[in-house]
């Protein structure tokens, strides 16, 4: 939000660069309209949106030189730290109190320059705080306190069903177990999950995430991400259901096509949500009940998603609540898909597992470790004109080769893989000398590829369909493994998996990506893991 700091004789002049400045994303907070009508109101409710703007624009005139109001709107501003952007609106002559108050800050000397210049600057000032607020928003999601503030409101949410315990870490994930295949021999074996029957393959449009614009932190959110999104209208599988068998095994998966804009403003929002919460109620406070209910009431768009849960004192409430984490109520939900890589080494005739720590140049999770490759299930189009028809929407879903996909992009630094107009994707994938050597592989027992489940990060909701694919030939170790621009440094680490649990890797299960730990816990739940380290 925007303060408007400014004489009430200039409201006139300063609503034109209100409304300009509004077509940033931010609001603005101006007292002739946001005000109350009680009059005994006003100054708490300047000292509430002071506090809460993340801008101060002061809009300086002789008439604002000489208002009282203008002048105590500035010394609480930067009594507060708040970013001020002085915009000289005409030429006067200081006083010494606000050349004083305004030395610190750049000045916008409007009157000198055009009017289309001026405004430039503008803009450009108020995207700078838009970056700074996106690196606040990043690195407090990095500290252990907004972690633990995170770990305990899904705590009072979702209760401890929904957590994982494992190597004395909690994480807030959901996990259901699939039924792999024994000895599959191709990574379009999984395709079977898909459930073609009941899934809505085609019908959306790139438009369709407008309709988020009305919920609440969409403007915040979207500001916070510019320039971070770099293919909002590609389209992916968003999340229908998860069918399960008699043994609550994964058995189908059944989809609708979205755009990846839609996911972000969605879904992606809810960890948006609780960044607001984190500033609005303090962990402390979360023992009292009053509280609690405050915060369920607060996490709005959550509460949107679980609407058929029921009460968290109806009998029903925990299957109701494990229904709709298997479901995509209320949202359009992108499935990704995430893989445990192992390869026997030919140094240390170990099994190592590959690993990374996402880069700053990621829309989610930067600065996280996380096993590699993982990323959205998506459709890469094999045309040059981005025109999506029914024949690639259909022949796209197939979980294995989305995670494959990923896997050339992410250990081998390959650009995004698309057809290019020269064949559908499926057929330019299985044509790559690197995925026919790991087909090969699995028809002669050298590699196995296993699909271990689907676990959701309670914070963001998305499900993450999980697979391990194990080498065992040690020649494979000794290629070279680069990671893409979402990996810090393009450094693919190799961790030995004996050894992952021990105190050598704290830091990093400190950091460590929710999802990828419960993938981690469901491959160390199978006898694989315990052939492998024996």
């Amino acid at each position: 939000m925007i303060f408007i700091s400014h004489a009430s004789k200039d409201y006139t002049s300063v609503l034109p660069l209100v409304q300009f400045m509004e077509t940033t994303g931010f609001k603005c907070w101006i007292s002739e309209r946001d005000l109350p009508s009680d009059k005994e109101d006003w100054a708490a409710s300047i000292m509430d949106a002071l506090g809460s703007s993340d801008i101060v624009f002061l809009y300086l005139t002789s008439n604002a030189l000489q208002s009282g109001e203008v002048e105590n709107e500035i010394a609480n501003a930067s009594s507060m730290k708040k970013n001020v952007i002085p915009y000289i609106a005409e030429k006067t002559v200081l006083t010494q109190a606000f050349k004083y108050r305004l030395s610190k800050y750049q000045w916008i000397q409007a009157y000198l320059m055009e009017e289309k210049s001026a405004r430039d600057i503008l803009r450009k000032r108020i995207l700078e705080n838009s970056n700074a607020e996106r690196d606040s928003f990043w690195n407090l999601k990095l500290t252990p306190a907004y972690r633990a503030f995170v770990r305990k409101v899904m705590l009072l949410y979702y209760g401890p069903s929904y957590f994982i315990h494992i190597n004395d870490h909690d994480f807030p994930v959901f996990c259901i177990r699939g039924s792999s295949i024994p000895h599959a021999t191709s990574i379009s074996d999984y395709d079977i999950l898909c459930d073609f029957d009941h899934s809505v393959l085609s019908d959306f449009s790139v438009d369709d995430h407008q309709t988020y614009k009305q919920l609440k932190w969409y403007k915040e959110y979207s500001h916070i991400l510019e320039g971070k999104i770099r293919h909002p209208n590609r389209p992916g599988y968003m999340l229908d259901e998860l069918v399960t068998d008699e043994d609550g095994l994964i058995s189908k998966i059944r989809v609708h096509v979205g755009t990846y804009a839609e996911n972000v403003y969605s879904n992606h929002v809810l960890e948006y949500e609780l960044y607001r919460a984190f500033q609005e109620f303090s962990q402390e406070d979360l023992d009292d009940p009053d509280v609690q209910q405050r915060l369920f009431d607060f996490l709005e768009l959550r509460n949107k998603m679980h609407s058929h849960a029921g009460g968290r004192n109806d009998a029903g409430f925990s299957k109701g609540m494990y229904e709709s984490l298997l479901r995509g109520d209320a949202r359009d939900s992108l499935l990704s898909v995430q893989m445990l890589v192992i390869m026997r080494s030919s140094r240390t005739h170990r099994y190592e597992a590959k690993l990374i720590q996402r880069s700053r140049d990621v829309a989610a999770e930067p600065g996280l470790y996380q096993f590699l490759p993982a990323g959205g299930f998506e459709i890469l189009n094999d045309s040059d004109d981005d025109i999506y028809d029914d024949i690639e929407l259909w022949d796209n879903f197939s979980p294995g080769c989305a995670v494959f996909r990923e896997y050339l992009e992410e250990l081998f630094n390959i650009p995004e893989f698309a057809g290019g107009g020269k064949g559908s994707i499926e057929d330019r994938l299985f044509k790559d000398p690197r995925i026919v050597e790991i087909e090969q592989m699995l028809r002669d027992g050298r590699a196995e590829f296993h699909f271990l489940g689907s676990v959701m990060g309670l914070s963001g909701l998305r499900q993450e369909l999980s697979f391990a694919l194990v080498i065992h030939d040690e020649s494979y170790s000794e290629k070279q493994f680069i990671a893409n621009e979402e990996c810090k440094k393009g450094i693919v680490h190799s961790i030995p998996i004996e050894k992952f649990e021990t105190a050598r890797y704290r830091q990093i299960w400190d950091l460590l990506h929710g999802p990828s730990a419960a993938m981690w816990k469901l491959f160390r739940e199978t006898p694989l893991y315990e052939k492998l380290t024996q």
